[in-house]
């Protein structure tokens, strides 16, 4: 889930700057936790949708967190 890109731009490009251009991203304890929460759901997850797009830093996250998950 790491996310080497979106950090690499974070660190080039202040907050202030990325919203002026209608850039954010979503912070990694953010991830963990919705998928903390998919995964008490108990249920079968089939499919990962990225609701960005950015750096895919949700779906690199789920799809090891979520093993039956296909993005």
């Amino acid at each position: 889930g790491h996310d080497p890109l979106g950090v690499a731009y974070c660190d080039i490009n202040s907050p202030e700057k990325r919203r002026d251009r209608g850039q954010t991203f979503t912070p990694d304890y953010v991830i963990t936790g919705m998928l903390a929460w998919a995964r008490r759901q108990r249920k079968v997850v089939s499919r990962v949708v990225d609701p960005g797009a950015g750096t895919g830093r949700y779906t690199l996250a789920a799809l090891p967190a979520l093993p039956t998950a296909k993005a």
